[in-house]
C-alpha cells in the first residue's frame, strides 16, 4: 500500500494540492511547505497510487517528480489527460533539460521547475496556480487553440 498522508481539510484554505514525489525526504519537505502555507495537502509515492487518488479526489494543482516508481510521470500524465482531468500539472525534476521543457508543453504541463530550486518560489507559484484555478480560470487541453476576444 503507497504512503497518503492528508493535511487537515480546512474551508479557508487557499486551494488543495496533489504532491507526487516519491523521495521520503523531498516529500515531506513539499508537503509540509504546502501545510505551512494554509493549503490542503494530499501525496504519495509513486504513479499508480496517483492514478488511484485522481480517481477518487480533486485537487487544484498537482505537484509531480518525473521519475516514479511503478508508474512513470509522463505516463500519468497522459493517462490525467486521457481521463479529461483539467488538472494544473507543476513538473518537478532534475532530470529536466531544455528541449523536454519545450515537449512539456504537448503534455499540458502548466510549470517546470528543475531542482533543485527554492521552496519559496514554487509555495509562490502553487499559490498563483491555486488562485487562478479558484477563480474559474480554465487550461486549455494540448493543441486547443486560445478563446478569441472581442
Amino acid at each position: 500500500m503507497a504512503l497518503e498522508r492528508f493535511s487537515l481539510s480546512r474551508n479557508d484554505a487557499p486551494g488543495r494540492v496533489f504532491v507526487v514525489e516519491d523521495e521520503e525526504e523531498a516529500n515531506d519537505e513539499l508537503v509540509w511547505a504546502c501545510v505551512d502555507a494554509g493549503f490542503s495537502v494530499a501525496s504519495v509515492r509513486d504513479g499508480e497510487s496517483a492514478l488511484e487518488m485522481l480517481a477518487r479526489s480533486s485537487f487544484d494543482v498537482m505537484v509531480m517528480d518525473l521519475i516514479l516508481p511503478r508508474i512513470g510521470g509522463i505516463a500519468v500524465i497522459e493517462t490525467v489527460r486521457k481521463r479529461g482531468l483539467d488538472l494544473p500539472i507543476i513538473l518537478v525534476s532534475e532530470f529536466i533539460g531544455v528541449l523536454d521543457q519545450h515537449r512539456f508543453g504537448e503534455f499540458g504541463i502548466s510549470h517546470v521547475i528543475r531542482k533543485p530550486f527554492r521552496m519559496e518560489a514554487l509555495i509562490a507559484l502553487i499559490r498563483q496556480v491555486a488562485s487562478g484555478r479558484r477563480a474559474g480560470a480554465r487550461l486549455r487541453a494540448p493543441g486547443e487553440p486560445r478563446a478569441q476576444s472581442g
